[in-house]
């Protein structure tokens, strides 16, 4: 997909107004977004989802990653491809939980060529059980056993109320039951490196989050959006909804969907 070995899909309608990339979260993949994208493609977005390297369908260990900075790579070669293809639409992010750490460190590194990003589920507060002090500690500590493979804390009962969609996740054969140590290492330093590097981001952002996630502490969205230099930016809570607002019970979804597609058409026009 656009200049790299990943597998992805594209939803377009006839006469798109703006595109919509969307980056998945860890330990799924992109086809769990495809009701959503096609519900945006008959919004009038052109819609782009991929699987992250080590993901669903594309290549590489199953939820491995050698360096966060490969995710960043190929989220900007992608980013490049779409905005060279439709030069003339404004180009936004939707990125979820791992994925929006992805997104982060790339419009820290890149911020040009996008109109505006959102984050749900951030995860930037999912490691602060950990000391800070002793994280680079435990890290060096782990890091010998790097290919070792852990539960990654991800219950299904935990992403959504929605017994139908719990169930869907847990029978999901592209849905890996474990992840390896040296992709949570990567993934908490690349935390601490987006909220570091935030004062960078201008672009406007809208962090969306369920106040009843247990994954990703709502904490992390306030982080985020308190340390963006952005004067456009929003949080918006949804009281009672766990870390898949997108798969929760109604109204959640509808709510979410809805607050997304007028979030972007307000900065299309």
């Amino acid at each position: 997909m656009f200049g790299t070995d990943l597998l992805g899909e594209e939803f377009i309608p006839a006469q798109p107004r703006a595109v919509l990339l969307i980056i998945h979260g860890m330990a799924e993949h992109r086809g769990r977004y495809t009701d959503i994208a096609k519900w945006f493609a008959t919004q009038g977005l052109a819609c782009f989802t991929f699987d992250l390297r080590g993901h669903g369908q594309s290549p590489g260990e199953r939820a491995d990653i050698e360096s966060f900075q490969t995710y960043v790579d190929e989220l900007l070669a992608i980013r490049a491809g779409i905005a060279q293809r439709y030069p003339a639409l404004p180009l936004f992010l939707w990125a979820h939980s791992l994925g929006s750490i992805v997104a982060i460190r790339s419009v820290e590194q890149r911020g040009e060529q996008l109109r505006g990003v959102i984050t749900s589920g951030c995860p930037l507060a999912a490691f602060a059980s950990i000391p800070s002090p002793l994280r680079d500690t435990v890290a060096a500590l782990c890091t010998p056993f790097g290919g070792l493979r852990v539960n990654p804390g991800l219950p299904a009962q935990a992403l959504t109320h929605d017994e139908k969609m719990q169930q869907q996740y847990l029978d999901d054969p592209l849905v890996p039951p474990k992840v390896t140590v040296r992709l949570l290492i990567e993934l908490e330093s690349a935390c601490r490196d987006a909220l570091a590097d935030a004062g960078k981001i201008v672009v406007p952002w809208l962090a969306l989050h369920g106040e009843a996630d247990t994954i990703a502490p709502p904490q992390g969205s306030r982080q985020l959006i308190d340390a963006i230099a952005s004067p456009d930016k929003t949080l918006q809570l949804f009281a009672g909804m766990r870390h898949e607002v997108h798969n929760e019970i109604e109204p959640a979804p509808t709510e979410f969907r809805n607050r997304v597609l007028h979030w972007i058409e307000a900065r299309t026009t």
